[in-house]
């Protein structure tokens, strides 16, 4: 009996109208999915890091090898996006932004993610298969993505 996989979603009050069309595509793709609500508390500042990230996302996360961030298209709207992405990040997992609107700034928790999509993106089975591309805010994607590194001392 084969393994079956698993991905998770995190998602903020301004995206969950997507949710069910990302579940959808990862279920058609071989996935068990759980989802999970980042804090609106984290949106207003009061969370700052993955030591702030609930015990829901922490699970839905290390059970998973994809994660999958809903990225709303204000920053001020990210709740704990910033530490759920930081937690994956640490945890090695797969991680893949799907981005609400014209979005051009993201957390730098997702300078290793493996893709950064629009939410509206034609590509969505594509990056959920392995495919990894980011995309600039007119669905094209950029070849070749500025990272700011820390410069050692």
């Amino acid at each position: 009996m084969s393994r079956q996989k698993k991905a998770c979603v995190i998602y903020v009050n301004s995206n969950k109208d997507e949710l069910p069309r990302v579940q959808e595509e990862l279920e058609q793709n071989g996935y068990a999915v759980c989802s999970a609500l980042a804090s609106t508390e984290a949106a207003r500042g009061l969370l700052h890091d993955e030591s702030d990230v609930s015990e829901t996302i922490r699970n839905c996360i290390s059970n998973a090898e994809l994660c999958i961030f809903l990225i709303p298209e204000e920053l001020e709207q990210d709740g704990e996006i910033h530490g759920a992405a930081s937690v994956a990040g640490q945890l090695g997992k797969r991680m893949v932004g799907l981005v609400g609107g014209a979005r051009t700034v993201y957390p730098q928790e997702f300078d290793i993610a493996g893709a950064i999509i629009r939410i509206s993106s034609a590509r969505l089975a594509n990056v959920i298969q392995g495919e990894d591309v980011w995309e600039s805010a007119d669905n094209a994607p950029i070849k070749d993505r500025v990272i700011d590194h820390q410069k050692c001392q």
